[in-house]
């Protein structure tokens, strides 16, 4: 059961009608059995872990040019094209 009086802004109703607050989206998220360890490790573990996350990523960004070469390479670039083209959108619509 969801309080509704809580002061949350930052809420949504799922696909059910169900209230859902941040902090129910968190506790969500953390339930994903790779990426919420992962995201619950750098929000609330130690202060070094982000840098332990980046490694990995970086790692896992090495192993897939050692698998795949150019494409795995370039890839994340074309991609990141168009997000970088919405954020600017969002930033000068204020």
């Amino acid at each position: 059961m969801v309080r509704r009086d809580c002061a949350n802004i930052y809420s949504a109703y799922n696909f059910w009608g169900v209230l859902m607050t941040t902090d129910t989206m968190k506790r969500a998220f953390y339930k994903i059995p790779v990426l919420g360890w992962i995201a619950r490790d750098v929000a609330e573990g130690d202060k070094d872990n982000i840098w332990y996350a980046i490694a990995a990523l970086a790692a896992l960004w090495a192993i897939c040019v050692m698998t795949w070469g150019l494409p795995a390479l370039y890839l994340p670039a074309v991609v990141a094209a168009p997000v970088m083209l919405v954020l600017l959108v969002l930033i000068t619509r204020g």
